[in-house]
């Protein structure tokens, strides 16, 4: 039996490491929002959709390494949570890995990823030498972060939150200083836009391998290729990267639609809208951060009960949490993208609200995906799902060449498909952790539900009749929007032990500061 102090002890780091990146999630949300703005005005709408697309494409080949980023964390973590774990034997090998990957996402880049921006993107042509230089940021971009990956890992393993944090924030404080010189500088900016973002890369990588070295165990050692470890790793990647294959593949697939049918104008609205998911999404992201080392570690102990408690709360609390935003956002979109962006391109708002809705999707994932991650059984799991979601392109092609399908449409076949293949996700992975499958329904989606049905009248009313046109407007809409949903989820989407979780620490916090 796990010791309860051990357990309480870890449910307060967990609390702990969840404010500090919601307090991350905010300002870097706030500053990425700001520069986005700014480069905007400085690139216009065409230049900046050319970015999108185009640095897309590398992004592409760079997402394969996530494959890599989860086996990394998933190792490291769960040599920290097993007795007798050797975490620098498996950090000096997930470091020779990454390199070779970075190696092959270079080459591959390099062949393959220039022959389709030249040929077979749609750029207008006194753009192409610019949209080369471009994409060859972003090929370096990437692969810096892909050698990043093994330190990133070790640090979440350790759950050093707080240094996660402060480097993200620098990340962002060095992007918008790059930015406002694009100002001064009056050559091609689009290149320029590429190049620091280059060199942001660059000094975050150095930073990163300079505090895992001084703070963290494990980091001093040289590569190491030990083919009984290396192979556990890359066996866990090769799996793990059909998922991220499928990923990829919907994601850029989706732009490469948006381009060939709508032009770059759509993919400079995808952009805008992908920027608002991202950060929405960050917070659901955050909430899974913090509770994925706990729950792997559970996992390793053998610790079942633990961890899921931890599923559970990951996949209702960081729905609750995203609905908290999703809900005021939906219902201001158009006057928030305009204070945001100035001149909001065409598609811009439609995209941005059915973005917003896929979030939820996302938190609902999250749980399972740590879940398996946790199991290291991800062949059949990644098989199914990659397979599901690459469908995305094909059967939205098949619309838009065959029946007209809308922009819209293509965003509406992408959330149909992720709504199919979380039901697929339950049904493979509660078996493998000893949870029942109809604890999703009844712990998690019945709650969710009823939780849904007066926020979602409230949305759709608040979209028809309360669309704020003025930032006071706003204001009010946000804070009434919050006060729904906060009433919603504790009458309707908590436990009476929850709610009495709550009003016992509340109790004790304002009785300490009396």
């Amino acid at each position: 039996m796990p010791d309860n102090s051990i357990v309480s002890s870890g449910n307060k780091r967990i609390a702990k490491n969840t404010l500090f990146l919601y307090l991350r999630m905010i300002l870097v949300l706030g500053i990425s929002l700001y520069t986005s703005r700014v480069v905007l005005a400085i690139l216009g709408v065409t230049d900046y959709g050319i970015y999108n697309v185009v640095a897309g494409v590398v992004t592409m080949l760079g997402m394969l390494s996530g494959s890599m980023a989860n086996a990394s964390a998933r190792f490291l973590t769960f040599e920290l949570g097993r007795d007798g774990g050797d975490v620098e034997h498996v950090f000096r090998c997930s470091v020779t890995v990454h390199y070779v990957l970075a190696l092959i996402i270079f080459v591959l880049g390099e062949s393959i990823g220039v022959w389709f921006v030249m040929n077979k993107l749609v750029i207008p042509p006194d753009r192409l030498t610019a949209a080369f230089w471009v994409f060859q940021c972003a090929i370096v971009s990437v692969v810096i972060r892909i050698i990043s990956t093994p330190y990133n890992s070790l640090i979440i393993a350790y759950e050093k939150m707080a240094a996660f944090a402060y480097i993200s924030l620098i990340e962002v404080a060095l992007q918008l200083g790059l930015v406002f010189s694009l100002k001064l500088i009056n050559g091609d900016k689009l290149i320029y836009y590429g190049l620091f973002l280059a060199l942001t890369q660059v000094a975050v990588r150095v930073i990163y391998n300079i505090y895992c070295k001084r703070k963290l165990k494990g980091t001093n050692g040289r590569w190491l290729w030990h083919p009984a470890t290396s192979k556990q790793i890359l066996k866990f990647a090769g799996w793990t990267m059909t998922g991220s294959v499928a990923v990829a593949g919907y994601t850029q697939g989706i732009n490469v639609l948006l381009n060939l049918f709508f032009g770059p104008v759509a993919n400079a609205a995808r952009g805008f809208a992908t920027q608002v998911e991202t950060g929405v999404t960050q917070i659901s992201q955050n909430l899974q951060m913090a509770l994925q080392p706990a729950t792997i570690k559970s996992y390793a102990q053998s610790n079942f009960a633990h961890m899921h408690s931890l599923m559970i709360a990951n996949a209702k609390y960081s729905f609750y949490l995203v609905m908290m935003i999703v809900v005021p956002a939906m219902i201001s979109t158009p006057y928030i993208l305009k204070l945001w962006l100035n001149e909001v391109p065409d598609y811009t708002v439609d995209f941005t609200r059915l973005m917003l809705l896929g979030t939820l999707y996302v938190t609902l994932k999250n749980h399972t995906n740590v879940a398996i991650h946790a199991t290291g059984n991800v062949k059949r799991f990644q098989i199914i799902e990659g397979l599901l979601l690459i469908t995305t392109i094909p059967i939205a092609y098949f619309l838009l060449k065959y029946a007209g399908l809308s922009a819209n449409g293509v965003i509406i076949v992408y959330l149909v498909v992720q709504f199919v293949t979380q039901f697929v996700r339950v049904h493979i992975v509660y078996p493998m952790v000893n949870l029942q499958r109809h604890v999703y329904l009844t712990k998690i989606c019945l709650p969710i539900v009823l939780v849904l049905i007066p926020v979602t009248a409230y949305t759709l009313l608040g979209m028809k009749y309360f669309e704020a046109h003025a930032f006071g407007a706003l204001v009010v809409n946000v804070l009434l929007s919050i006060v729904v949903c906060l009433a919603a989820v504790i009458a309707l989407g908590m436990t009476r032990s929850e709610r009495h979780l709550i009003t016992t620490r509340l109790s004790r916090l304002l009785h300490r500061h009396s």
